[in-house]
């Protein structure tokens, strides 16, 4: 053995070459420090086979000077290198390929330099080797879309040498190299060569079509990088890395970028929050439905047993599920004590529903968990008078896959866990919220459009809010807004305020906005600043280079926002300062 650590293996195989696999996805640096520096040590090595099984890139925090040199420290190996990729190789992943000289891939590989998503750009050598190993042109699309590439476009595209299948792929990296050590391939990639005309023409078309649709204000990083590659294409390997780390260091600096690594760390932090809570989960066998819902054929799928109590929703599930999953779908069963679970999404006044809550309980186990959809009243109201609450949650659906799972202060993290787990089975994105009218997005969405109303009705034309809206950052209009989630505003008339200017839109509408969201945490129906980002961002759109409504109001500083708050405060109780954020600025005075 060459080298052991915990997530890089290095051994010696035959005819002096050695298996450098990786055996973690992330967290490799120091082991791969490690390696580099056995490899070094161990002279009859002449040739290295790169395993890797999946590979992520590196954390955004670590030390990016010293990782890139390690890179091209390994890259510069006076020995031939070939890469095999089974699975995926995403961002720093994908990097690290590319610092070999063959890369061979199976079929269903994938790859993806996913950066600037994070609002970063690469760091590992990837903007130096990849435009000149699969061109220019490709190569800026490749970053600039974050797309996902399969094998069959690497291969394309020469980004990958050869596509073997998953048990071939020892014996194809074992050839390549010998052939390679005995001089009978040439390792180096051939550099493809551009005129000054084709790369001025090239980077003008890349630059326009993405600030179209990444506005510098907005997406500082994208200009970033296809500056940094337009001025490195032709510089020496040293110099275009050097470049790189340079560029990488200021994007990250930039608030934008910083803004949207915090909703990223967010997301981490819930789906981290998320798993430990699976332990709470039971396993889901027979669901029963009671009135229509749109998501039956995909229940069958995951080899469910469906109940359908109503006729018309079993036809239309019928229409809707393909023939080999007919045996899943059962009608209407008397015996709703031998159910997991039951979804009641009928369409009847309260009263009705009260009353028919209470004979499913009366009819099911006294664990089976009731699930009841949700419009625009609280659980608590229509389930007053039902006694096995631990068992009980609200479906709020948003749009076809996006649910606010509702709970009461009686719900248990059995029922939350199994519900959740459940339905992301399904491919619902769903967020837990307390039991509230209204609940979280439709009053925050509702406090957006008061404040919209209240611009109209002082005389401020929908023309000059789209405009201010839109250099903020949103992609959605008051008017999406409200059609989306069925808002309407009733806003009484009041006393002018006659000093609204065009720059006071967008103060008004996101302290609305904010204050709302900020009272809404302060209330628990949601329950983390994380949580209030998240849900700001993924659902209601909140520009994401901002970081979400906590981290816009932390950006611009409490006292400022207060400052504002203030100014706004004569239209209405919503612009009125929210208590937790008035306590933060007295604990800072």
């Amino acid at each position: 053995m060459v080298y052991s650590g915990n997530a890089i293996t290095v051994q010696m195989l035959s005819d002096g070459i050695a298996e450098f696999r990786f055996n973690l996805q992330t967290d490799y640096l120091q082991d791969f420090e490690g390696a580099l520096n056995a490899i070094k040590a161990t002279p009859h090595i002449q040739g290295i086979w790169l395993s890797v099984p999946s590979l992520f890139g590196l954390n955004f925090d670590c030390n990016a000077s010293h990782a890139q040199q390690l890179i091209t420290s390994f890259a510069q190996l006076p020995i031939p290198k070939v890469a095999t990729l089974e699975h995926q190789a995403i961002g720093g992943g994908a990097e690290i390929l590319l610092a070999c000289d063959y890369r061979i891939l199976t079929p269903h590989a994938k790859i993806a330099f996913p950066d600037l998503t994070y609002g970063m750009t690469p760091f590992l050598g990837g903007t130096v080797r990849l435009p000149h190993l699969v061109g220019l042109q490709t190569a800026i699309d490749w970053f600039i879309s974050s797309k996902i590439i399969d094998a069959n476009t690497a291969f394309k595209n020469h980004f990958s040498d050869s596509i073997v299948t998953s048990a071939q792929l020892k014996n194809a990296a074992l050839h390549t190299l010998k052939l390679a050590i005995t001089g009978r391939l040439n390792g180096q990639s051939q550099r493809q060569q551009y005129s000054n005309a084709q790369k001025i023409l090239q980077f003008h078309q890349a630059k326009q079509s993405t600030l179209e649709q990444f506005p510098l204000q907005h997406y500082p990083s994208y200009k970033y990088l296809i500056d940094h590659l337009k001025h490195s294409f032709d510089l020496s390997a040293y110099d275009a890395l050097k470049q790189e780390l340079a560029i990488y260091e200021q994007v990250k600096d930039l608030p934008q970028t910083q803004a949207t690594l915090h909703h990223w760390h967010n997301l981490q932090q819930l789906k981290k929050e998320e798993k430990q809570n699976k332990r709470y989960e039971h396993p889901i066998q027979k669901v029963a439905l009671f009135g229509e819902i749109t998501f039956a054929p995909s229940i069958v799928q995951q080899g469910m047993t469906c109940y359908i109590q109503d006729i018309n929703a079993l036809q239309n599930a019928y229409q809707a599920t393909p023939v080999q999953n007919w045996n899943f779908l059962q009608p209407k069963t008397t015996d709703l004590k031998q159910v997991d679970i039951i979804f009641e999404c009928s369409n009847t006044d309260i009263k009705q529903r009260k009353y028919q809550l209470e004979n499913i309980e009366h009819d099911c186990h006294r664990n089976t968990i009731l699930v009841v959809q949700l419009k625009d009243y609280s659980l608590e109201k229509v389930s007053i008078h039902l006694q096995h609450k631990h068992n009980l949650v609200g479906l709020h659906a948003l749009d076809d896959n996006t649910i606010e799972l509702v709970r009461t202060s009686q719900t248990s993290d059995i029922c939350i866990a199994t519900v959740s787990a459940f339905l992301q089975r399904l491919g619902k994105k769903v967020f837990v919220v307390k039991d509230a009218q209204g609940f979280f997005i439709r009053r925050v969405a509702k406090a957006y459009l008061d404040a919209y109303s209240h611009l109209l009705q002082q005389g401020i034309t929908t023309e000059q809010i789209y405009q201010q809206l839109n250099q903020f950052g949103w992609d959605t209009t008051p008017e999406q807004w409200a059609t989306r989630f069925e808002l309407y505003t009733t806003i009484t008339p009041y006393q002018l305020h006659t000093h609204i200017k065009q720059n006071d839109i967008n103060d008004m509408m996101m302290v609305s906005l904010c204050n709302e969201a900020i009272r809404c945490l302060e209330k628990g129906i949601v329950q983390s600043h994380a949580q209030l980002d998240v849900m700001t961002i993924e659902i209601l759109g909140f520009p994401i280079f901002k970081g979400g409504v906590y981290h816009y109001i932390q950006s611009i500083g409490i006292a400022e926002y207060l400052a504002l708050c203030d100014k706004y405060s004569d239209l209405g109780e919503q612009y009125k300062a929210p208590a937790s954020l008035l306590e933060q600025q007295q604990e800072v005075v």
